[in-house]
Parts: C-alpha cells; sequence; structure tokens
C-alpha cells in the first residue's frame, strides 16, 4: 500500500475529470454506475478511462447476396481399394545394421 490523498467524492451517476493525469498530458475520466452499501463488503461499480473516449468507425454492411460458388462440383469419387499394395512386412527383431536398398 501507498500514501494517497482523497481528490473527491462521487455518487451513483456522477461523473469526474481530472486533466493532465500525473502530468501526462492525458486526462483521467471516472464515472461512477452504482454505489451498494447494504451489502457486506459493500462495493462500487467504476469505470476510469485514461484519454480521450474515440468511437470506432462502423464495419461495412453485409453483403446481400451469398459470394460466388468456390467449386464448381465435387472431385471424382473414391475409390473402393486402395491404390497401392501395403509395403513389406516389418522384422521380427531390430537388425545390427543399417540395410542398403
Amino acid at each position: 500500500y501507498s500514501h494517497s490523498f482523497l481528490k473527491g467524492t462521487l455518487v451513483k451517476g456522477q461523473r469526474a475529470t481530472i486533466s493532465n493525469w500525473r502530468e501526462t498530458g492525458t486526462n483521467l475520466y471516472i464515472k461512477v454506475h452504482d454505489i451498494n452499501t447494504s451489502v457486506v463488503p459493500g462495493y462500487a461499480d467504476v469505470e476510469i478511462m485514461f484519454g480521450e473516449v474515440t468511437t470506432p468507425q462502423p464495419t461495412p454492411r453485409p453483403t446481400i447476396r451469398p459470394t460466388a460458388v468456390i467449386t464448381p462440383a465435387p472431385t471424382k469419387e473414391p475409390t473402393e481399394f486402395p491404390t497401392q499394395s501395403p509395403t513389406f512386412a516389418p522384422t521380427k527383431f531390430p537388425t545390427a545394421a543399417p540395410s542398403q536398398s
């Protein structure tokens, strides 16, 4: 914890601005959404924003119709059997040295 000073008090719905917060050249905005002291422990729902709030540009509208079909038709039918024969069966025990082809 550190030493602090009371700068002010706010009630539900109030806002405050601390100009040039900590000499950063940027304002600190505080808004109290709710305060509830009827429960233990009491709490406050507070919004704190550093700097100006900017509204993002809206995204483009969705397309009206679906886009073009990616592939006109499926590829060839699958085969019923494997196309290559299986490889030779493995050896029963490890070999002493690699074999040469």
